[in-house]
């Protein structure tokens, strides 16, 4: 069974809320059918918190991607004045943000100050 919306089929879900009310419409219905329908409006509770939490991941990932691609370009623009000038500077901060830049981020770092 394949289901358009990736893990969620919001018809299917909708028949199952259907079914919980029906059961208990039902009078006079078992014991094993109301705990069915327990056990089906839990999962429902289960499924729509996990929509809610799963949208909720979406929009902090968008802010993440966003944060780390206003970081990227900012480190761009770091990068090409460096290339405009040919990492040359008096002071040679130019060349300590290029080692920076290009350092390998799992080798321990020195710090020359």
């Amino acid at each position: 069974m394949s289901t358009s919306s990736g893990s969620s089929n919001p018809q299917l879900w909708g028949i199952v809320e259907q079914i919980v009310q029906q059961i208990g419409n039902i009078p006079d219905s078992s014991s094993r059918l109301h705990r069915t329908a327990d056990t089906l409006r839990r999962l429902l509770d289960l499924h729509k918190a996990s929509l809610i939490r799963g949208e909720d991941l979406q929009v902090s990932q968008l802010s993440l991607m966003r944060e780390r691609n206003t970081y990227l370009e900012t480190l761009r623009q770091i990068e090409q004045l460096g290339e405009e000038l040919r990492w040359d500077d008096p002071d040679g901060i130019l060349l300590r943000v290029r080692d920076v830049l290009y350092s390998d981020p799992n080798e321990p770092q020195t710090s020359s100050s």
